[in-house]
C-alpha cells in the first residue's frame, strides 16, 4: 500500500465523495441526515483488501475492505463515503502516500442478501 509509483493510468475508476449533511423538512422542521456531494468525478484506483461473511438481524452480509487512491486531497475526512457506480463505500480512515502526491482513502462496503 505504500507503492507511491501509481501511474495516473492506473487511476481508472470514477467516483464521488461525500459529506454527512442534513437539511430541513419543510413540513415538520425535523432535520434529516443525508449526504452532500463535495466531489464528482474523482478519477480512483481500487484494490480489494479483505473480504468476510457474516449474518446481521437473519441475514447473511458481506463486508468488502477495499483501498481507493485517489491524487491528494488535504480535505478527505473519515466520515465520508464513496460513490463508485451503485456502489457506497463508507471511508474509515485516510493515508498520506509520497509527499502529498496520492491518498488512500481505507473504505468497508457492507451488502446483505
Amino acid at each position: 500500500m505504500a507503492d507511491v509509483f501509481t501511474t495516473p493510468g492506473e487511476l481508472d475508476r470514477l467516483i464521488s465523495l461525500q459529506a454527512l449533511s442534513t437539511t430541513r423538512d419543510v413540513i415538520e422542521g425535523d432535520l434529516i441526515p443525508g449526504w452532500t456531494t463535495v466531489y464528482s468525478d474523482v478519477w480512483a484506483k481500487l484494490t480489494e483488501r479483505d473480504v468476510s461473511a457474516g449474518s446481521a438481524a437473519g441475514q447473511q452480509t458481506a463486508s468488502r475492505s477495499i483501498t481507493l487512491r485517489i491524487r491528494w486531497r488535504a480535505d478527505v475526512l473519515a466520515t465520508w463515503r464513496a460513490l463508485l457506480g451503485t456502489r457506497v463505500l463508507q471511508i474509515t480512515g485516510t493515508l498520506e502516500v509520497g509527499r502529498h502526491q496520492y491518498l488512500d482513502l481505507l473504505c468497508k462496503e457492507v451488502t446483505s442478501g
